[in-house]
């Protein structure tokens, strides 16, 4: 047992009610999760709630009274507290059944009380489940409750248990909670809490009539009086009502700080609620802002009800059954109680104190509060409930009953629920509210009806009247309230109450007041506003009048330095009372405040309606300041005004007043003299309103037009066509008539001065004077692009091209064109055709005419084809004879002979030649006919049988042949064979052979089948098949006088050798020839030479002659001096151009231009130097708006006509007498800048336009040279940053929409501001001292629930993470609304955490990660052990993966269960089965029980003799286990065979008794029977006496040796250790000779005998020494004795020897001194002792001093050895 003493600060329990008068005090709670340095235990199956997890026990022994016990629990506290009443709450847990156990409690030397375990109720899961052996397991909260009306400081807590035989400790203390009634703070001791009930008092106070009273400036504190009340140790002096009252400290737990009846203050985290302090606001209660002290507190949530307080109770979290017994009204019924009036009716779940709770308030079990109140209309009900251990078969439900209101409230078991105390199931806790009509009496029912325990605190009840906030008289109807008046301050509207100004008595809307509140200097005004006095605030807070905090105020806004109006001289300027509005402002004389001038009005002298001076940028002109002059008006600069233009008709005179640059509708600016004319001068012309000199328009032009046309030029040069122009000579297409270029015919490029065309353009031809693109029908255009007839080249031809003709006159008889497209024909030649388009083309396969859609099928054939392919066949194909059954006709068709002669298979022209198979052929007489007779098998026979191959015959002469023969010389033959000339063709129509000269002419003498072959005479020429004297055109006459066409068409005659080469040309068409070919014209490169085409001169493609080109090849050009092609490149001085013909040819510069060295056709490019060359003319200097470039030409200014100088890339001035006389930024020529830009005078006649930007900011739209007039939205102009565009104004300014400037902010907290007019003072940014900006308002911090932004803006904590957020920064949320009762998880507000996390308390609900990252749910009391794992296994709080030794895994519950939950006493097992047990105890393996000593009919297996059980190893190595006896008679059995009885039984009942009798149990013993053990002897052991009379074996009183009684043994025995009343005779058991031993061995024999081995020997036996010092026989002689002779031993050796060790096993034996030495040591040599005579010389002075140390070492060693 330890004692503990404990000294803590108490807490107290505090409450009001206005039917109670008592307070408690918790003077300590102490529970075994701290540490409190006693034993602890932990439950084997705990979860982590607050009544399974770690309990204080098992206890020590008590040592510190005379009280006795077992496992007592002993507990000291220290009060310091002046009491006359204490309360001791204990939590109990006992963990044992049987047998029954007492326990006692003692306290503060109380009566003890005692209880007996067996009499509670059972749980069956608790710390052990699932056990097979029941324990009553019990938890039970008892509550004792005594009276102390002495000053004892002290209270003792002793509790302890009875001790029962081989039963462990049951008893566990969860808690201890101690409560004390204290006294009145003025008593030391007291009777009651009652000022006037003192029994004694502290030495400085005096005690009258049971009244201590203290010297009047002292207090009384705890008795004592003292100087001052200890506000650090939460005491305080609480305002008293009434005068006489003597001047207390009042203990206020955690209270820091007391006024005006409540606590304003709490120790951090608690808040303040009405006079308490709470961890959390209570039901019925929320948190708000302190406006005072800016701090937490909570207040009622119908505190705007006007409410009256009838309960407020159980608030604290260490409330005590002192208060519940002080509440009057206040019953309950139902209780679980088995202790008889000491069980607790309070208990706690977690850090909740609850009325009820685990194991008191059960189903059934009901609270009743009866009370009684009048002058309301209702009463409301405020508490929090907790439903623990919610079962998953059954619902959690209350039933609360408010008189006639009647509310059910039930809840199921869900996974969002969490485990806070009681088992293993999960807690429900939630606010409950109700409210009824009120009654004269009235009654609040909570009842108990599901299956959980209910505990309640936090009870508040209240009565009202009004249903309706701030509503102070109503009527009631139908349980619903009309208001009929609102208390003072708040007015009706809509049935509801609203509040009035703040400094409002009384009011009707929220605008005036109808009376002031009663403050000392408040008053109404006549616009029914309530002010205070002058130089004074409202302070709405406290509730007065307040000197402003700026002396200049007149009045002042609330707890600020800025001002609302202001006292003459002084006018108001924002928030600031000044002597001077400056710049731009004046004193609005009826308001008395700063306001701005005239727009754009730097200074009005106090007369806001006119304006002394305009701001910079502004001119002044009709009392208004204005950013441009009108016009008719110069804007002077210098002076800020408007200046009238010199004349009236000017509109502009930007440059100076007299200088006009812009006229009236009916003038014009006159650019010489700058002033306004009515109309422009000869010289001049009009340009948009601006007379300019015709020199500017055209250059060296000294007249124009007002249509801007040149009409006269100087220095006798050409106007041009459009009189644009001064030129030298006329251009191409012109010509020159007067000192005008006259304009020729359209796309005429030379005309004579009468305008006829001579030469025209490139690409058109000249046709009768006229040009065109292309020449009329019948002509074509020539080599010098003039259109000539094509008859003249070809006859009858309608189109054609230089080359050929393209369509004939198909009006004429020539209407085709021929196949070469030279001439026009009658008819196509033989074998052509012609298509379409009325041209000839060729036939295929020899056809003399053919289809045109089909060439290839001929309509007739050829006769005099070369190849002989005359007969046309049926398919369109001609042949050079018709096919077998065919006949050619008279035209040279073959035809069928069957469709001319029936069934005839071969004919000829007149007659059947063959018929058919079975037809006989007849033929008449005069061979005109033929027929096929038959059918018939007989025909006559033939009778020309002496003509071969004829048919018919007549008189010997052949008239027909037979087919494939013909007749000649009246005989059948070939008219000709190959190889051999013949003189005949054949006739295919007659079938016969005819001489050559009828078809090809009397010369003819040979011939083939299509030609003559040879004439007569021989110098005739074979000329299209027929002898002629000559070959015809087209032809020449080879070696063998055969005609040949020449092999080009175009030939008159041409070259046998090469007859592709023409010799001469025909007279008509293609007459001329050139390069062996004939053309109709020659091509480009030729000229015609009579009619031979010569080639031109090198390089020339088109020429007249030998020496005149007319056209160039690509790449060159003409010099026209010369009339030759040279390279592409003009010579110096001289042009590129395009003659008549289209040529590129170089023409002479000086010709057009004066003075030019180079040029092109229409512009001269360089001047001699050092002129400068302009349009064309060279100059001594370039004209305004032209530059010199690089080669002297003059550039005309590349930005704009309107510079007057400039360079290649700028405008460098402007013409300032043209209306375009500003050069701006981009160098250009402006008539006035733009709005973004003002004039710049850079010289006297230079002005720039300079861009706004440059000088005043990028985004300045409008300015002057002064000041930005006017910025692109949202910039401003600030005159503190050079009257610039500003996107931020300058601190302490805002941008004016209005004004487009920036003007100060009237707020002097902002930094920026956003002028409004219904909040002029809103800011937009703010200054240091006040960062954080909110609705336009500065703040030193942001206001609970909001947090500043990047840009320091106050945002929402619940718009940006949760609407239940109410603290946060901007990157989390730190909070979340106590009132929502939610868990902060991620920066959102949930109502149970998710997995892995568990609900903090600390500080603030939040979730935060279990410290274990394997825990899934962790205990939130203390988040390092775990409820839950994921992927392994629950154990001791921790996550493990394999569960340890002693435990087995709970697979359904995932945890590691120790096996003494499944298995009582187990300490090793599996989930089905115990393996071995703790504590030495005994495994039952049949029935997995645990058991102290193996019972009834068992046996301790590893006695058993071979058993299995001693071969175990590893952890098994020291199991305990009891095997079944094998005779289930016995009680125990023999180990050597368990079939065998070492005791029988006891029976308890009459049943006869059973004997042990020779191992076995019988029923009847019939021998000697000892009855006190039940055994049958056939004759009594000798530990037991033998008796006669009954044969009985009996004990004797005292001792028993050799079958006697005696009352001591004697010296020569032992007393058995199993029969402890047996004395054993030594020589019984050992040997007749030892007289002296014990159970072990025999220790000594009698006189003469050596003892070895428990036997008694008159000599040792062999291979033994003999110790004759102890008379024992010994199996080794060793050190440290030592060997005299062989077989003796003795501890030292005779005189005159010495000790020498022999070998490593420690033998020494005694070796002889030298005869010098009487002793000697280590060697024999080495003397101790001297022998006489000698002397001391025989001892070594460095051997004697070794001999010391070694002396003292052997010394040593001996007594160690000992």
């Amino acid at each position: 047992m330890k004692k503990i003493s404990i000294l803590i600060s108490y807490l107290i329990a505090y409450f009001v009610c206005n039917c109670i008068g008592k307070d408690d005090r918790n003077i300590s709670f102490i529970d075994a999760k701290k540490n409190m340095n006693i034993n602890t235990f932990s439950c084997p199956d705990a979860n982590s709630v607050q009544f399974k997890t770690t309990f204080f026990g098992p206890f020590d022994t008590n040592t510190l009274d005379q009280s006795g016990g077992f496992n007592v629990a002993y507990f000291e506290f220290d009060i310091l507290v002046p009491h006359f009443q204490r309360e001791v709450i204990i939590d109990i847990v006992f963990m044992r059944s049987f047998p029954s156990t007492t326990l006692t409690f003692l306290i503060d030397g109380n009566p003890k009380r005692e209880f007996l375990s067996e009499s509670q109720q059972q749980f069956k899961e608790f710390c052990n489940s699932k056990q097979l052996i029941t324990y009553k397991e019990f938890e039970q909260f008892f509550r004792f409750k005594f009276q102390s009306f002495n000053q004892v400081n002290k209270s003792i807590v002793h509790i302890s248990e009875s001790k029962k035989k081989f039963i462990d400790p049951g008893l566990m203390i969860s808690s201890i909670q101690l409560n004390v009634s204290p006294c009145h703070p003025s008593c030391l001791t007291c009777k009651d809490q009652d000022k006037n009930s003192c029994l004694s008092c502290s030495q400085n106070a005096t005690l009258d009539q049971g009244t201590c009273t203290c010297n009047k400036d002292y207090y009384f504190q705890d008795g004592q009086c003292v100087a001052s009340c200890n506000n650090k140790n939460y005491y305080h002096y609480k305002d008293q009502k009434e005068s006489t009252e003597k001047k207390v400290c009042t203990f206020i737990n955690q209270c820091t700080q007391w006024q005006n009846e409540k606590c304003q203050a709490c120790q951090s985290p608690m808040l303040p609620q009405q006079d308490i302090c709470v961890s959390n606001c209570s039901s019925g209660f929320i948190k708000v802002k302190n406006k005072k002290s800016n701090l937490d507190e909570c207040l009622l949530s119908d505190r705007f009800k006007q409410v009256s307080t009838v309960i407020s109770a159980f608030h604290s979290n260490s409330f005590s059954g002192i208060e519940v017994e002080s509440i009057s009204g206040l019953n309950y019924s139902g209780f679980l109680q088995q202790f008889a009036g000491f069980d607790s009716y309070v208990s706690k779940c977690n850090q909740y104190q609850l009325f009820g709770g685990f194991f008191i308030n059960q189903i059934n079990s009901k609270i009743t509060y009866t009370f009684s109140a009048a002058n309301s209309n209702f009463v409301k009900v405020y508490f929090k409930y907790i439903f623990i251990d919610i079962s998953a078969k059954g619902n959690a439900q209350i039933t609360v009953k408010l008189n006639d209101q009647s509310l059910t409230i039930q809840v199921s078991q869900s996974k969002d629920q969490i485990d806070i105390c009681g088992f293993s199931d999960p807690e429900f806790q939630d606010n409950f509210t109700l409210y009824s009509a009120l009654k004269p009496s009235n009654q609040l029912n909570i009842t108990n009806e599901g299956n959980s325990y209910l505990g309640i605190r936090e009870l508040s009840i209240y009565t009202f009247n009004c249903l309706q906030d701030n509503c102070q008289n109503c009527t009631v109807s139908n349980k619903q309230t009309i208001c009929q008046q609102c208390i003072p301050g708040y007015y009706q509207q809509k049935g509801e109450c609203i509040q009035c100004n703040p400094m409002c008595l009384t009011c009707s809307d929220s605008l005036s007041c109808n009376n002031c509140l009663p403050v000392q200097g408040l008053t109404l005004n006549e616009s029914k506003q309530c002010v205070c006095q002058d130089y004074f605030y409202f302070d709405s807070t406290n509730i007065i009048c307040k000197q402003c905090l700026s002396a200049t105020c007149l009045t002042c806004k609330e707890n600020s330095d800025q001002c609302l109006s202001c006292q003459k001289p002084l006018a108001l300027l924002g928030t600031e009372c000044v002597s001077s509005c400056g710049n731009g402002k004046a004193v609005n004389q009826s308001t008395n405040q700063c306001a701005l001038c005239i727009n754009n009005c730097l200074n009005c002298d106090n007369n806001l309606s006119s304006c002394n001076q305009c701001q910079n940028g502004f001119y002044f002109l009709n009392n208004k300041c204005i950013s441009a002059c009108p016009d008719g008006y110069y804007s002077d600069q210098k002076n800020a005004k408007c200046i009238p233009c010199f004349q009236s008709e000017c509109i502009n005179c930007i440059q100076s007043y007299d200088i006009c640059t812009k006229c009236n509708n009916n003038s014009y600016v006159d650019i010489n003299t700058y002033q306004c004319v009515s109309q422009c001068s000869n010289t001049q012309y009009d340009d948009q309103g601006y007379c300019k000199n015709c020199s500017e328009l055209y250059t060296y032009c000294i007249s124009c037009n007002l249509k801007q046309q040149c009409t006269q030029c100087s220095n006798n040069l050409i106007l041009s066509v459009n009189s644009q122009q001064c030129l030298q000579s006329c251009p191409q297409g012109t010509v020159q008539k007067g000192q005008q270029c006259i304009q020729c015919s359209n796309n005429c490029s030379q005309c004579d001065i009468n305008l006829i065309c001579q030469v025209c353009s490139s690409g058109f031809y000249l046709y009768q004077e006229e040009c065109y693109q292309s020449c009329p029908s019948g002509y074509y255009p020539d080599l010098y692009n003039q259109c000539q007839p094509c008859s003249s080249v070809f006859n009858n031809c309608q189109t054609c091209s230089a080359t050929e003709c393209l369509s004939c006159d198909t009006s004429s008889n020539h209407q085709y064109l021929d196949i070469n497209k030279t001439q026009c024909l009658q008819q196509c030649d033989i074998g052509q055709f012609f298509d379409s388009q009325m041209q000839c083309q060729l036939c295929q396969n020899s056809c003399a005419t053919c289809d045109s859609s089909n060439t290839s099928f001929c309509k007739s054939c050829d006769p005099n084809n070369s190849i002989g392919d005359i007969f046309l066949t049926e398919d369109g194909k001609c042949v050079s004879q018709c096919p077998s059954e065919f006949y050619a006709d008279a035209n040279n068709i073959c035809l069928r002979c069957n469709q001319k002669f029936a069934n005839c298979v071969a004919c000829n022209a007149q007659i059947c030649l063959q018929c058919e198979a079975n037809y006989c052929l007849n033929i008449d007489a005069h061979l005109q006919s033929s027929t096929c007779d038959g059918p018939t098998t007989v025909c006559t026979s033939n009778t020309c049988t002496n003509i071969n191959n004829c048919l018919i015959c007549n008189n010997g002469q052949c008239q027909v042949c037979s087919q494939n023969y013909f007749l000649i010389d009246d005989k059948c033959d070939q008219c000709a064979y190959p190889g051999t000339p013949s003189k005949y063709f054949t006739n295919y129509q007659k079938q016969t052979c005819d001489l050559c000269s009828t078809k090809f002419g009397t010369d003819c003498l040979e011939c083939d089948q299509n030609s003559c072959t040879k004439c007569q005479p021989t110098n005739q020429y074979i000329y299209k098949n027929k002898c002629e004297n000559q070959c015809g055109d087209g032809y020449y006459a080879n070696s063998e006088y055969n005609c040949q066409p020449c092999l080009n068409n175009n030939c008159l005659t041409c070259d046998p050798n090469l007859p592709k080469n023409c010799l001469s040309c025909p007279t008509f068409g293609k007459i001329l020839l050139q390069n062996n070919d004939c053309v109709i014209q020659c091509a480009e490169g030729f000229f015609q030479n009579q009619n031979i085409c010569q080639l031109c001169p090198a390089n020339c493609s088109n020429c007249k002659s030998s020496t005149q080109c007319l056209k160039c090849q690509d790449n060159f050009l003409i010099d026209v001096t010369q009339s030759q092609c040279i390279e592409n490149k003009c010579p110096s001085g001289q042009y590129k151009g395009i003659n008549t013909f289209g040529s590129n040819a170089c023409f002479e510069c000086s010709q057009l231009f004066f003075n030019c060295t180079e040029c092109t056709q229409n512009s001269c490019q360089q001047c001699e130097m050092p002129l400068y060359l302009y349009n064309n003319t060279c100059n001594d200097s370039c004209p305004d708006n032209y530059y010199p470039d690089k080669n002297n030409n003059c550039q005309q200014c590349p930005i704009s006509k309107k510079c007057k100088t400039c360079n290649a890339s700028n405008c460098l001035s402007c013409f300032q007498n043209s209306q375009y006389p500003y050069l701006d930024e981009n160098g250009i020529c402006v008539s006035q800048c733009k709005s973004n830009q003002y004039l710049k005078q850079l010289t006297i006649n230079s002005f720039v336009c300079t861009s706004c930007s440059s000088d005043f900011g990028t985004s300045c739209q409008q300015c002057n040279s002064q000041s930005c007039l006017k910025c692109e939205s949202p910039q401003f102009i600030s005159e503190l940053d050079n009257n610039s565009c500003v996107t931020d104004c300058p601190p302490g300014q805002y941008g004016s929409e209005e004004t487009n400037l920036c003007q100060n902010c009237e707020n002097t907290r902002c930094s920026k501001c956003k002028f409004d007019k219904n909040n002029p003072s809103q800011c937009t940014q703010c200054m240091k001292e006040y960062p954080y900006l909110y609705q336009g308002e500065c703040l030193s911090e942001c206001q609970e629930g909001y947090f500043p932004d990047l840009d320091n803006n106050c945002q929402s904590c619940s718009s940006k993470y949760d609407p239940n957020c109410n603290q946060c920064d901007s990157e989390v949320c730190h909070s979340c609304s106590p009132s929502s009762d939610l868990f902060l998880y991620n920066n959102t507000c949930v109502e149970s955490c998710p997995d892995f996390y568990y609900p903090s308390y600390q500080d603030i609900k939040e979730c935060k990660v279990c410290l274990d990252s394997n825990c899934k749910q962790c205990n939130f009391l203390d988040p390092s052990k775990c409820l839950s794992c994921s992927g392994s296994y629950l154990f001791n709080e921790t996550c493990v993966a394999t569960c340890p030794f002693g435990t087995f895994v709970n697979q359904q519950e995932n945890k590691c269960a120790y096996c003494f939950s499944q298995f009582s006493s187990c300490q090793e097992c599996t989930e089905k089965s115990c393996i071995s047990c703790i504590n030495n105890l005994f495994i039952l393996e049949d029935i997995q029980q645990c058991v102290s000593s193996c019972p009834f009919n068992y046996i301790d297996s590893s006695l058993i003799v071979n058993s299995p059980q001693s071969n175990l190893n590893s952890n098994l190595s020291n199991k305990k286990t009891c095997q079944k006896c094998d005779n289930q008679n016995c009680n125990t059995c023999d180990p050597r065979d368990t079939k065998k009885c070492l005791s029988c039984p006891q029976t308890t009942d009459n049943s006869p008794n059973q004997y042990l009798y020779n191992q076995d149990c019988i029923q009847n013993c019939d021998f000697y029977v000892n009855f006190a053990t039940n055994e049958c002897f056939d004759s009594c052991p000798n530990y037991l006496l033998q008796l006669e009379q009954p044969k009985s074996c009996q004990e004797c009183p005292q001792f028993i040796q050799s079958r006697e009684c005696v009352k001591e043994c004697t010296s020569n025995t032992y007393i058995d250790q199993i029969h402890q009343k047996l004395c054993v005779v030594c020589q019984d058991q050992y040997d007749t000779n030892c007289i002296l031993c014990n159970s072990q061995q025999c220790s000594k024999c009698s006189q003469g005998f050596y003892l070895y081995k428990n036997k008694c020997y008159s000599q040792c036996p062999e291979n033994t020494f003999i110790d004759n010092e102890n008379y024992n026989c010994l199996d080794k002689c060793t050190y440290p004795l030592v060997i005299i002779n062989s077989n003796v031993c003795s501890k030292a050796c005779p005189l005159g020897q010495f000790k020498e060790p022999i070998n490593m096993q420690d033998e020494i034996i005694c070796g002889i001194c030298d005869e010098k030495c009487i002793e000697c040591t280590d060697k024999s040599s080495f003397c101790t002792v001297c022998s006489q005579g000698s002397g001391w010389d025989c001892l070594d002075k460095e051997d004697f001093h070794k001999f010391i140390r070694n002396q003292h070492y052997e010394s040593s060693r001996v007594q160690n050895c000992e």
